[in-house]
Order: C-alpha cells, then structure tokens, then sequence
C-alpha cells in the first residue's frame, strides 16, 4: 500500500491504518512496515465492532476489511468481496475513481478509533440510505401518539380559511384524532396575530377562538392541515423522498440523530396536506434518531398553498412519543 499512497492521495483521499493494538503497539507497527501513511490504535475494538467486522469467527480478533469512508464517516464501499479477500491497490484506486465518478452508492456507518481524524466517536448501526430512509417512515407509521410543534419560516400556511397559521402545538392520537393550540394572522383584524384552540375528532372540528371564548363546531376541510395524521401523511412523504444525503445529525430534541436530504412530491403529503398540489417538488430534511430511527424533526421547503411563497418552510417537532393522550370533544 505504501507504492500506492501517492496515487491514492492523487484521487482526493488519505490513506489510514486501524489496528486493536494500542498506540504504542500501532506506532511500533508503522516503524516495522514504514508506512507514511497513519495507523491508528483501536484498544478498545469499538471501531472494529461499529464496522462489522470484529470477532468474525469467534476468534476474539478483527478480520482484515478495505473501507473507503468519506469526511462524514459515510462508507462509500467495502472492498473485496469477504474476509480473505486482500484487495489489490489497483482494486482500491478503482473503487476510489468510481466514488469520484458517482458511480457507488454511499451507505453510513459509525467511526470511533483514537486519533479519529474526523473526531466523531460515534456508534450505532451501519444502514443504507434508502433503509434509514424507511426504517424513519415505518417508525413513525408505528406510533400511537405524539406531541407536535409546527413553525413556518419565510411564509405561513393560509390553511384556516379565514386565517393564515404560523405556528401550532399540540397532540395527536393517530390516526384520527388532534387537539391543539395555533397562532394565525386575521385578515380580518388587520391581519392581527390570534390564538385558536382546536380539537378535531374525526371529520369534525371544534374551534375556540380567544375573541369569544366560545366554542363552534366545523366540517373537517376547514383545517388545511390535518395535524391528527401525522403519522401517516407525513411517513408516506418520508417514505417517498428520493436523492436522499445521509449524514450525522448531531443532538435533536436529546436524541442522538441522522439527518436525511432529498425530495419528494408534493402530492406524496396529502395525507397530511390534503390539497398538496399536483406535480409539485418539497426539498425534505429530517433528523431521525439513530437508534430507533422515530422523527425528531423534519422540515419541508416549498409550496404546499395557492398563496405560498416559492421558498417557505415549514418545521415540524415530534415528541413525547407514544405517551399517554386523551383527546376528547370539548364541554
């Protein structure tokens, strides 16, 4: 490998060692070779687990791999094709100029060896883009409850009829049933901000406005959004994204996370947007915990509303998963 530094640099990468031995020990190894290239020490065999290939044959030791992994800590390709199989460095600059060329797709997996050069330190379970992309819709198909938070950013959803909503809170119990607070401009009031308090059950709606105090009673389609499926219309959108970026998310909403870039079409959200027009693209990013893949976050950029601005975006939070909630008519 040491001949083939040079031209593995060449190809926009670096070259790096990882042996169970301990600094000394891996120090001691780059002499004996004269490798000019890093090898740095894993003691502790915690990156030899999070790659997959620690204790193989139940024999207590790391079984040789070739990864190319980029500055994200996303590997690109294991190469070779088992445990025996020591690749050759021209097998190794070709995978490296398939990368280049886009040819591979990437699939993530954790780093954290001693000198880590990209300094993560991270673990959790290896998995292709497309798997996180559904291990995330089905997770959130499997919840019972939530509680939620929706902002808008750059513009504000004209889903109330009479009003336009910024922001709204609240809890749902899927699939069918919400209650939450919303703040929303009244054209009416000179487009004043006004606090609304709402349950819906079913195709029914009950409003409570903090002008009157009284409660009234509408049909469903008044509500642009339907907050009380969230776990269907917001995981059939998640489920459908496609050009999807994978990458550390970092902490959201106190969980560890992976954060997930693509697309989308508009009409995939419909269960959650019922009018989400036809032929419509939303850039989707979310923040999915790494170890149970349930949305912490996600944010939607682009138009789900006649009146929406090109570039207004909504963020959903989702928490309290699974939680006790009682969503009853109001008295």
């Amino acid at each position: 490998m040491e001949d083939a530094y040079q031209e593995i640099r060449a190809q926009g990468a670096e070259l790096l060692a990882i042996s169970v031995d301990d600094v000394s020990g891996a120090q001691r190894m780059q002499q004996t070779v004269g490798a000019s290239y890093p090898i740095l020490a894993d003691p502790t065999r915690a990156t030899a687990q999070a790659y997959g290939v620690f204790d193989l044959l139940g024999d207590g030791v790391a079984a040789p791999a070739t990864l190319l992994v980029d500055s994200n800590g996303i590997v690109a390709i294991q190469v070779g094709q088992s445990i025996g199989d020591r690749p050759s460095a021209a097998a190794i600059i070709d995978s490296l100029r398939q990368y280049n060329d886009g040819e591979i797709r990437r699939r993530r997996v954790d780093v954290g060896a001693d000198d880590d050069p990209a300094g993560r330190g991270w673990t959790g379970p290896a998995v292709t883009t497309e798997e996180a992309r559904d291990r995330a819709a089905d997770a959130l198909r499997g919840l019972a409850s939530a509680h939620f938070r929706v902002t808008h950013e750059d513009g504000a959803s004209t889903n109330m009829g009479f009003a336009a909503l910024t922001e709204a809170e609240g809890d749902a119990v899927f699939p069918d049933r919400a209650r939450f607070t919303a703040k929303a401009t009244v054209a009416l009031f000179r487009n004043a901000t006004l606090e609304f308090d709402v349950v819906r059950i079913g195709e029914t709606v009950y409003l409570r406005d903090g002008v009157s105090g009284q409660w009234q009673t509408l049909p469903a389609g008044t509500l642009g959004i339907d907050f009380s499926n969230i776990a269907g219309g917001v995981a059939d959108a998640v489920a459908s994204m496609r050009s999807i970026e994978l990458a550390d998310g970092g902490s959201v909403g106190g969980a560890d996370t992976l954060r997930l870039s693509g697309a989308a079409a508009a009409e995939a959200l419909r269960g959650f947007v019922p009018s989400a027009p036809d032929g419509g693209t939303l850039q989707v990013t979310l923040w999915a915990g790494r170890e149970d893949f349930l949305l912490r976050k996600v944010e939607f950029t682009g138009v789900l509303f006649p009146d929406d601005p090109p570039d207004i975006t909504r963020t959903l939070e989702i928490s309290k998963f699974d939680e006790p909630v009682a969503v009853e008519p109001p008295v």
